[in-house]
């Protein structure tokens, strides 16, 4: 017999018997909004509200600028793309080659279009 063996089959057996609880769940993340600022240190506060300010300005930005796209090439409806994971959805497995050809060009425009111009 295996020195591994006992132990392996100790451990089959003892697995059979555990069983699984959860031990927690994480709440879901509250927003950030200026309303819970206030509730922070005045010293912290001016901070978090340029924060907000800069956010809500890039947002406008990023929907200014789908709008301006969505016009310029005649779209009057976004539409959703299909679903896909991993290398089904962006082959990473091809040659180097491949990757200056139509369909993997065609892939990085649809990945680059769901970029914002303040994504960096």
């Amino acid at each position: 017999m295996s020195p591994g063996l006992p132990i392996l089959l100790a451990f089959s057996f003892g697995a059979a018997r555990l069983s699984a609880t959860v031990i927690a769940t994480n709440p879901p993340a509250l927003s950030l909004t200026l309303e819970r600022v206030a509730t922070l240190p005045a010293d912290k506060q001016s901070a978090w509200r340029d924060y907000l300010k800069n956010s809500e300005r890039q947002l406008r930005a990023d929907q200014e600028f789908f709008q301006k796209e969505l016009r310029h090439d005649h779209i009057t409806q976004p539409t959703t793309p299909p679903e896909a994971h991993g290398v089904r959805g962006i082959p990473l497995d091809k040659p180097a080659e491949w990757y200056s050809q139509t369909e993997a060009l065609r892939i990085a425009d649809i990945v680059i279009s769901f970029q914002t111009p303040t994504d960096d």
